[in-house]
């Protein structure tokens, strides 16, 4: 792994600022087909949860919808905007 380095050597060169910086996998089928497998037995599980306590029993499932929606990175100025309006930190007096 060379990212350490990388990073390094660009602030060897000076840099100062960077962003966009992303982790990726060459290969995610087999990790995104787990992350769907643990989805549905969440689901499962939640779906049962909520069928007892409301006194019904489960069916078969109707629909199962994969929405693979990957997040949107939020830019740098918005997460200081967000730190920017929190509120100032009061210490408590003696």
């Amino acid at each position: 792994d060379k990212t350490g380095e990388i990073l390094d050597k660009a602030v060897s060169l000076g840099v100062n600022q960077g962003g966009g910086i992303a982790f990726t996998n060459d290969d995610p089928k087999a990790t995104i087909t787990e992350a769907r497998k643990k989805a549905v037995a969440d689901a499962m599980a939640k779906a049962k949860t909520l069928a007892e306590a409301a006194g019904v029993s489960l069916g078969n499932v109707l629909e199962i919808t994969d929405q693979n929606i990957a997040p949107v990175p939020m830019p740098m100025a918005a997460k200081s905007f967000d730190a920017a309006r929190s509120a100032v930190p009061v210490q408590a007096g003696e």
